[in-house]
């Protein structure tokens, strides 16, 4: 089955989802969310990214965006929004221009209630390492060591994660 642009993916209590885009982005659709195709579009609960490249994800309020990274966005019931960066950096911009883009860093973190940038600062205890060990999250970006017939992507793959 091909999923287009603006389909839309719920998930239940006991269920996630693992989407994968040609660019090399994945994303992990936690239980209990409601997502729109095309860049994300997260209208309830939590999605893991890990992007090479630019990826957005988008809420009512706000976009995070990144060029290759993880972090974690989490839209709750009352349309409060949680951004927590767990490697390289996230530009997290106002959709309705309330506040000037900010820019976040491994191990920080952004609150958005409604339209308005509530708290920018650390992440939590534990946040940074649960986003890199959830869902797989922390896998290397190549199953196998890079080799020359593998797509441009797969061979840019850190060496390191080999090592």
């Amino acid at each position: 089955m091909s999923l287009q642009p603006g389909d839309e993916i719920r998930t239940d209590a006991q269920s996630t989802v693992v989407l994968t885009f040609a660019e090399g982005a994945r994303v992990y659709v936690q239980p209990n969310t409601h997502v729109r195709l095309g860049s994300i579009f997260v209208f309830i609960g939590e999605v893991l990214v890990k992007a090479r490249g630019l990826f957005k994800v988008k809420t009512e309020y706000a976009t995070a965006a990144s060029e290759g990274t993880e972090y974690l966005v989490r839209v709750d019931p009352d349309a409060q929004v949680r951004v927590v960066v767990a490697e390289d950096r996230v530009a997290l911009t106002s959709n309705t221009a309330q506040w000037a883009k900010t820019w976040l860093a491994v191990g920080q973190s952004a609150t958005i209630v409604g339209p308005d940038l509530l708290e920018v600062g650390r992440a939590s205890s534990g946040e940074v390492e649960q986003i890199r060990t959830a869902s797989g999250i922390s896998m290397p970006w190549c199953p196998t060591p890079p080799t020359s017939a593998q797509p441009r992507w797969q061979r840019d793959c850190s060496l390191s994660a080999w090592g």
